[in-house]
């Protein structure tokens, strides 16, 4: 990021690279998954960007498809409170980016709870490490 400075304004100006990787409902998450990739499987971060796209649209495909509930919760003086989104498949059939996104769920839990992959380090299975190593970044 550039900083221009006059004596009466300061003006910034953003890099056209700077704009974030994923944007929408599942952005958050998506940079956390993006730090588990590419930190302990070293995949680079065109294939992870691709992987956790992919991802976020199979992970919207399906749970369209669903029943969702909301519940708001407390409300405060203000009128503010918050609401929450819940829905749930059960038995569906797992993309290859979400079988990733669960492995890296799985890793960022066993991780905070003081579990580390110690001298062998973390690896896809045969068949992940295929999909990645075939798939087509522009």
């Amino acid at each position: 990021m550039t900083t221009i400075e006059n004596t009466n304004v300061q003006t910034k100006t953003q890099d056209v690279d700077s704009k974030p990787r994923f944007t929408g409902r599942y952005a958050k998450q998506q940079e956390d998954l993006a730090k588990v990739l590419e930190t302990q499987f070293n995949l680079p971060q065109d294939k992870v960007t691709k992987i956790l796209w992919q991802a976020g649209c199979d992970a919207g495909a399906i749970l369209k498809k669903t029943n969702s509930e909301f519940s708001v919760g407390k409300v405060n003086s203000d009128m503010h409170g918050s609401l929450k989104e819940v829905a749930s498949v059960k038995k569906t059939q797992l993309s290859q980016p979400l079988q990733i996104v669960h492995a890296c769920d799985w890793i960022a839990t066993a991780m905070k709870n003081g579990v580390c992959y110690g001298g062998t380090g973390w690896k896809l299975s045969p068949d992940l490490s295929k999909y990645v190593e075939h798939l087509k970044v522009d």
